[in-house]
């Protein structure tokens, strides 16, 4: 009787681990799912916006349309450019010094 008490109890303790090695795997599933359907989302919502945009610019003057593609552009270079540090944190920062290569001397 003891013999079997133990047995049961041993083979639940080999049990246990396998069973929540199970609901990890559901969990990364859904979680896998879920950042699928937010891209999907976010590709859906990034068209209308460009198409309301391109209707939006369609509807104005051909001087207008101009005006908008000038600021857009304007925007887009500023937005690509990184922004300088303060000019006393770039004075005084250190420098990386040139090592001359060793193939040259």
């Amino acid at each position: 009787m003891i013999k079997l008490r133990n047995i049961i109890l041993l083979l639940l303790l080999v049990a246990l681990p396998l069973l929540y090695s199970c609901r990890t795997s559901r969990v990364d599933q859904q979680k896998k799912k879920i950042e699928k359907t937010k891209e999907i989302k976010e590709a859906e919502t990034m068209k209308k916006y460009n198409k309301a945009l391109k209707r939006h610019q369609s509807i104005q003057s051909k001087e207008t349309q101009k005006r908008m593609k000038g600021n857009l552009s304007k925007a887009n270079y500023t937005s690509a450019t990184p922004k300088k540090k303060f000019f006393l944190a770039r004075w005084f920062s250190k420098k990386k010094k040139d090592t001359p290569c060793p193939a040259t001397k």
